[in-house]
């Protein structure tokens, strides 16, 4: 998983990219949330194969602050079966500049 910030002054919106992959079915669904946020958003991929898709989205509203932040963005992917993938990776948004 990847992602990249863009910075405006103490907001902060970070665009997260993954590609999700299953060796025996087809994915059918993904879907994020930030921050543990009551619910989670369904994903559109970007790009579909036989047995993966890319999904791109952008967590918009970080904030950042005289101090680092850090927040939780969770993925979950499911296959045709309902299998359940899932990744949190730590998210930081900097300290901003003085």
């Amino acid at each position: 998983m990847q992602w990249y910030k863009r910075r405006q002054s103490r907001i902060v919106s970070v665009i997260v990219k993954f590609a999700a992959r299953d060796a025996a079915s087809n994915i059918e669904r993904a879907q994020y949330s930030v921050d543990g946020a009551n619910g989670s958003w369904l994903l559109q991929p970007v790009e579909s194969a036989s047995a993966g898709r890319r999904y791109e989205f952008t967590a918009e509203g970080l904030t950042g602050g005289a101090l680092s932040a850090e927040h939780t963005i969770a993925v979950r992917v499911y296959d045709r079966f309902e299998n359940l993938g899932s990744a949190k990776p730590p998210s930081i948004v900097p300290a901003a500049k003085p």
